[in-house]
């Protein structure tokens, strides 16, 4: 139970995470217990979307901790360790940004794009803003699907790519999580503070306008229930401490090296601290003593 929690204190009574395994599973809505539903038997295909808003003024709070150039490369680094993690755990994965975005991106993601053949895609979409984005990109690729014949219409998993614990064994517990939800559940992961949204599941045929940002967790959870109330559906909690740790501000970034310094510089998806572009240059600043506000205490090696 190391990571089990009650968050009614968040405003969420209904709702009790409780840990399985390193990760935590809630039950959402119509859910009288704390189990997932065992796995649909008619499998249908799972597309990952990965919002993308490209490298220029990446990671603008870590400016304090690492240079515009470094940003940028600790963003691709992101982006490409979830599409790695992602490559057969799910059916297709679309990265969606920008207009005059998508060449770039499509260009740097190069051997990716060669290992995964065509199940991987840049896709540039109209709008302002990542909640635009994702609803442009899902409203069209849910299009696709349902005038091919050839394809069942899929569920979307939106996963936001500035997660750097996520890796490949992560994102096949997350994507066996979402396909035991069948059809009538959606599944939301927060962030560890339980404010934002990290990533999130949507059932085929569901449309639920994403409120990604400040606030996000909540603004989902009330979004999510109006569409599965429509649907006769429900939706899940799922606490997983790789996918709630994002990188927002500088104590994250030493944070984060303390987590991914014990890993092999050679390790398959490259998840060491030497293995990282952005770090190039830079001392190994790993600090293990942060007070309660996440400042360093100056222990860093």
């Amino acid at each position: 139970m190391r990571y089990g929690m009650d968050i009614a204190s968040h405003g969420l009574n209904r709702i009790r995470l409780l840990g399985l395994r390193g990760h935590t599973v809630g039950a959402g809505y119509d859910a009288p217990k704390c189990d997932l539903p065992s796995e649909s038997k008619a499998k249908r295909p799972l597309v990952a979307v990965l919002p993308f808003k490209g490298t220029e003024g990446a990671k603008s709070r870590l400016s304090s901790v690492l240079s515009p150039a470094e940003r940028s490369d600790l963003a691709l680094w992101m982006l490409k360790k979830a599409v790695m993690a992602l490559e057969g755990n799910v059916e297709e994965t679309v990265i969606v940004t920008g207009e005059g975005q998508g060449a770039a991106i499509y260009g740097v993601m190069g051997d990716l794009r060669l290992r995964a053949g065509g199940s991987l895609r840049v896709m540039e979409a109209e709008g302002s803003g990542l909640n635009a984005h994702l609803e442009y990109a899902v409203s069209k690729l849910g299009r696709h699907f349902e005038e091919s014949a050839e394809s069942s219409i899929p569920g979307f998993l939106i996963i936001l790519p500035d997660l750097p614990l996520f890796d490949r064994e992560c994102a096949e517990r997350l994507a066996s999580a979402v396909r035991r939800n069948a059809d009538g559940r959606a599944l939301i992961c927060p962030d560890r503070r339980l404010r934002g949204t990290n990533a999130l599941y949507i059932p085929p045929g569901w449309r639920v306008r994403f409120r990604f940002g400040e606030g996000s967790f909540q603004e989902h959870l009330r979004e999510v229930g109006i569409c599965a109330a429509s649907h006769n559906g429900g939706y899940v909690v799922l606490f997983m401490p790789e996918v709630s740790f994002d990188l927002d501000e500088p104590g994250d970034y030493f944070r984060m090296l303390g987590a991914l310094a014990p890993f092999d510089d050679a390790s398959e998806e490259g998840a060491s601290v030497g293995g990282l572009a952005a770090l190039r240059g830079l001392p190994r600043r790993v600090c293990n003593d942060f007070n309660s506000n996440g400042v360093g205490r100056n222990t860093c090696l």
